[in-house]
């Protein structure tokens, strides 16, 4: 008979099989290994050559093959599904915390594995943060209230936001609403590959700033989908990653004003050779939520 042995991590292993002799180069994740990990593994193993890798895995990862594409659209869908149901059952004065709570309930139904992320909640003038946590505060008329949120499927993730009103909009609100819409329309049209992702958030960039906002988009257009939540390619400010056909990515322009509130509208999208293709087909249109 065979006798396996089992050890309690790999480097356990990989000590007992020899693998680990002098001089042998070996890299690691520098941006996933904490400095103890890292401090472990140089004393434990002295005489391996270490090298740091910097988004080794992602930049292996981020074209998707057609499995992988399809499991990050089936992961969107569930995401477009639960807000098209959930929006309908929200009304002022219940919390942020609560919202939370039935996003949660409502993506475990709907058949995600686990969240990509904690979800964002944020209403009223705390809409202006970008990455706020939900709070005790309750919904009140005349709100904007943001909901960004994740789902995982066979360990991919999807990412979303949709922002709607509490009652009905001012005129400021829906002029605000309507800037950010055409922003996140026009990133995904123009799409290409061979662009990179600092000249699509350049092209949002200078429609909001003709607009009239600048400061006010004060994060990156968006950014890859994968195993982990935010991976390659980055569509930020100056970001030198190629677009290429089969990268899975956001776009999430945003504007926020203190004191006021924000707004955002974030899509999936996978490139193909004539551009982007939606992942996120749920309305957005400004949903106003019972006063």
């Amino acid at each position: 008979a065979e006798i396996i042995t089992r050890y309690r991590n790999l480097f356990e292993g990989l000590e007992a099989a020899g693998v680990l002799s002098e001089g042998l180069r070996l890299g690691f994740e520098a941006d996933v290994l904490t400095y103890s990990q890292a401090r472990w593994l140089f004393d434990r193993f002295p005489d391996v050559q270490w090298e740091p890798l910097e988004a080794f895995v992602p930049a292996l990862t981020e074209v998707k093959t057609r499995e992988e594409i399809a499991t990050l659209e089936s992961a969107a869908q569930i995401c477009c599904q639960v807000f098209e149901e959930l929006k309908t059952r929200l009304h002022a004065g219940q919390t942020e915390k609560q919202v939370a709570a039935m996003l949660q309930y409502e993506l475990a139904v709907a058949g995600c594995e686990g969240q990509a992320f904690e979800p964002i909640v944020a209403s009223g003038p705390r809409s202006a943060l970008p990455h706020a946590q939900p709070t005790h505060r309750a919904l009140r008329e005349g709100d904007l209230l943001v909901l960004d949120f994740g789902c995982r499927i066979d360990g991919y993730t999807a990412d979303f936001t949709r922002t709607l009103c509490v009652g009905r909009p001012s005129a400021r609100q829906r002029e605000v609403y309507e800037m950010v819409r055409q922003a996140n329309e026009l990133a995904i049209r123009e799409a290409r590959p061979g662009m990179t992702g600092g000249d699509l958030d350049a092209l949002v960039r200078t429609f909001l700033r003709e607009k009239g906002f600048d400061e006010e988009f004060s994060h990156g257009l968006g950014h890859g989908l994968g195993l982990d939540v935010h991976s390659l390619p980055r569509v930020t400010k100056n970001s030198q990653d190629v677009l290429k056909v089969g990268q899975v990515f956001t776009i999430e322009p945003g504007v926020y004003l203190p004191e006021w509130g924000g707004v955002r509208i974030e899509d999936d999208v996978v490139l193909e050779e004539q551009g982007a293709r939606l992942l996120t087909p749920a309305s957005k249109e400004l949903f106003c939520v019972a006063a």
